[in-house]
């Protein structure tokens, strides 16, 4: 167990007598030796011991000290690490700095001490050895340590509702103030670990800062802290802003983030692959429904990527200058599309070697004087094309090999909408106060809806079970497509998106919600 050092210091070295020169008689004169200390002089020094004895030393940080002279007056102390004076004082009570300059293992700590009697009078000895002085040194073996502050987590001690963090500390003397996430929650104490409340999914704020105080509280000088992220039961796959694509083919998780690409394996979330290119934003954009190619729009060209290992076998400049593709799909029959919205126009390429088969028009909407159509709210897919007017209806057009069918007006007040991930004859409806209605677009009837309420914002349909994910302030919840909530997590993530149970978010988190879904 390290102790504080304690030392007294018996000083008994040179007897040293001054004032005015007196004759001396035979019949008063005494022969006499010095006589030595009855009361030993004492140091004190507030440093850690190891189990050796040595002192340790610690660069920069202070020792104090105090010297008792129970029978003499202190004129000076200095004290040395090896051979450099650190400190010189005439006071008993003080503190000297740690310098290392360059040592290394083994070293001394020295005192040199001086000091004389009291004054004539205050005791029977002193009025014979009036002014008599002391002088001698102590040392104390000692060795230089650099402090080291670990953190760790035990997964068994990580939950949805808490997370606990352990730490280590080479030296015993101190005390720890905690902060977490720039609030201090233990201003000192002595234990090295600490429970919190977990993290919310998607928040970046799990940051814990471990600090060394004395025992007053009071922070080292100079200081020394140490930070640590901590994680929750969700894994951090790469960065925020993270882009996601979700193949429910190869139950692949496809992320971006600026120019690179990864895959990442459901539900381990363990990564299979990463692609780098000199491009710098890239975004997964289309899967194919039955295989495994996965397609990345780099801004100015697709790359067509074959399988989870992420190797490129197709690359398609954009054919249209000036213009950007609205929508870009792979689809049942091999090809690659992108639709300009703004065109009227599809470009289907081969999939497998990014050959342009054809061209094809999408213009022929018969739109009405009175209708303003939302063309940068165009949307397709491989068996229909929406085109919406102004917040109160759309026209849908059947397509077969992008090839135009007859056209209906739907008189639909809505939000927003789009195509069902894997139901490709539903189109999903959000309408006022956040109301879902799910429209079969082969009879033109609404075959179910779920109303919540305004707070509940729609965030996706998970393509592998049909379950709907929403979001309310602070929290995230997953319903079947009824409506029925199954899963509520607290959470501050933006743009979450769910995936085969394991919920994404754009600040780079994932979660497998399956064990907690499967909970009674």
């Amino acid at each position: 167990m390290m102790k504080k050092q304690l030392h007294y210091l018996s000083l008994l070295i040179l007897l040293s007598l001054c004032g005015c020169e007196v004759a001396l008689h035979d019949d008063n004169y005494v022969d006499t030796e010095p006589l030595p200390l009855e009361t030993p002089i004492e140091i004190l020094l507030d440093a850690e011991q190891n189990s050796s004895g040595e002192l340790l030393l610690v660069e920069g940080i202070e020792i104090n000290y105090r010297i008792n002279t129970p029978e003499s007056r202190l004129i000076s102390a200095a004290f040395y690490i090896g051979d450099n004076q650190v400190c010189e004082s005439n006071t008993p009570q003080g503190r000297f700095q740690v310098y290392n300059n360059n040592l290394t293992g083994n070293v001394q700590v020295r005192c040199k001490i001086t000091t004389k009697s009291l004054k004539q009078g205050e005791s029977i000895r002193d009025q014979v050895y009036n002014g008599q002085t002391y002088e001698g040194e102590m040392n104390w073996p000692a060795r230089f340590v650099v402090p080291q502050l670990t953190f760790y987590q035990e997964p068994e001690e990580t939950s949805l509702e808490h997370v606990t963090i352990h730490w280590t500390f080479n030296l015993e003397k101190y005390y720890f103030k905690v902060i977490n996430n720039g609030e201090v929650i233990a201003a000192k104490t002595k234990d090295t670990s600490i429970t919190l409340p977990a993290p919310s999914f998607g928040s970046p704020q799990r940051y814990i800062e471990v600090r060394i105080v004395d025992e007053t509280g009071k922070e080292l000088t100079p200081s020394f802290m140490k930070g640590y992220s901590y994680t929750g039961v969700d894994t951090f796959l790469n960065g925020s802003q993270l882009n996601r694509l979700y193949s429910l083919y190869s139950n692949i998780l496809y992320t971006s983030q600026y120019g690179e690409v990864n895959s990442y394996d459901i539900p381990s979330l363990a990564k299979v692959a990463e692609f780098k290119d000199n491009k710098s934003s890239a975004t997964p954009i289309a899967v194919s429904p039955n295989s495994d190619k996965m397609a990345v729009d780099y801004s100015d060209q697709v790359y067509i990527f074959s399988g989870k290992d992420l190797n490129p076998i197709a690359k398609i400049d954009y054919p249209e200058r000036g213009y950007v593709p609205k929508d870009i799909l792979l689809t049942s029959d091999n090809k690659l599309a992108l639709y300009y919205n703004y065109l009227s126009k599809v470009y289907l390429y081969n999939a497998d070697n990014g050959q342009l088969e054809k061209t094809v028009s999408l213009s022929g909407t018969n739109f009405t004087p009175e209708d303003y159509p939302e063309l940068w709210n165009y949307q397709i897919n491989e068996s229909y094309l929406c085109e919406p007017v102004v917040t109160y209806g759309f026209y849908l057009t059947p397509l077969q090999n992008f090839e135009r069918g007859k056209t209906v007006f739907y008189s639909q007040y809505y939000s927003s909408y789009f195509f069902h991930p894997t139901h490709p004859h539903e189109l999903i409806i959000m309408s006022q106060n956040n109301k879902i209605s799910i429209m079969n677009c082969q009879s033109g009837e609404i075959i179910r809806t779920i109303s919540k309420g305004e707070e509940y914002v729609f965030c996706n349909i998970d393509p592998a079970t049909g379950n709907y994910l929403f979001q309310i302030p602070h929290y995230i919840i997953i319903t079947n497509e009824n409506g029925e909530e199954l899963f509520r997590l607290k959470s501050e993530a933006i743009y979450p998106r769910l995936f085969n149970n394991t919920l994404t978010c754009w600040e780079g988190f994932a979660l497998n919600i399956k064990p907690y879904l499967e909970k009674p």
